[in-house]
């Protein structure tokens, strides 16, 4: 699985248990509703940087953790 599945896959698990909308999160974060639905459907391939860090402060974790990856 690559890093923009996991980020997917991930965005969509963390905001679930968080009990957040995608307009929650588009509220918390400051990124469009559209967007967030883009990247949590894996229609955006290549989401920019700053959406990541965005989302990941927006809930609280780092990037490694949004991504699913393991130190």
């Amino acid at each position: 699985m690559d890093n923009h599945t996991n980020l997917a896959t991930q965005t969509v698990k963390i905001r679930k248990t968080l009990g957040w909308s995608q307009l929650k999160l588009s509220q918390v974060s400051g990124i469009t509703q559209a967007t967030i639905s883009r990247i949590e459907s894996g229609k955006t391939s290549n989401p920019h940087i700053s959406h990541v860090i965005k989302i990941a402060d927006a809930f609280g974790t780092s990037i490694d953790n949004l991504i699913g990856r393991k130190p």
